[in-house]
């Protein structure tokens, strides 16, 4: 069984980078990923050991003909080859780490008490962009609990300025005198 589907990313991304079509490969990644998060059954035929490749081949290009790039599609085929069909989700996810770095994009992670406005998630973009020197992918997730504030998470960095921490700190120096 193949554990890591990183070859198959990076053959992919290899064959994107000499036509040009980074971008719109990884578009189409994410539209498939999308089906297949949506139809589990569907994963778990091309996953069964007893339907034979050639059904599945023919599933795929039924399916996806009209929606998908060729190159795009025939990957498909190669991964049902393989017995790997069922294995999208890893490939989307190590494609987009290619395309990221490729990119140079750091994806950042921000916690945020209450949702953002456009115009702060807008600042906050600019300010991570400068301070970071890269673009930046931002992943907003709304978190009560922090009660106010944000929490900033970029790799090894963690910038965070929420009431919840500053409350905790407070309390442990009061608790250490």
């Amino acid at each position: 069984m193949v554990n890591s589907m990183q070859p198959y990313a990076s053959a992919l991304f290899d064959i994107a980078k000499e036509d040009g079509k980074e971008k719109a490969y990884l578009e189409d990644l994410k539209e498939l990923k999308m089906v297949w998060d949506e139809n589990p059954d569907f994963v778990s035929a091309l996953a069964h050991p007893k339907i034979d490749r050639n059904t599945k081949r023919q599933w795929i290009e039924a399916i996806f003909k009209k929606e998908s790039d060729p190159t795009v599609l025939n990957f498909l085929k190669v991964l049902v080859d393989h017995s790997l069909g069922y294995r999208l989700d890893d490939v989307y996810r190590d494609y987009l780490s290619l395309y990221r770095k490729d990119q140079g994009i750091e994806e950042v992670s921000v916690e945020s008490a209450q949702p953002l406005s456009d115009s702060q998630i807008e600042s906050l973009m600019q300010l991570l962009e400068k301070k970071l020197k890269k673009k930046i992918e931002l992943n907003i997730t709304v978190d009560p609990s922090l009660i106010a504030g944000i929490r900033v998470k970029a790799k090894d960095r963690v910038i965070d300025n929420t009431i919840d921490t500053r409350l905790s700190s407070l309390k442990e120096r009061i608790n250490e005198k």
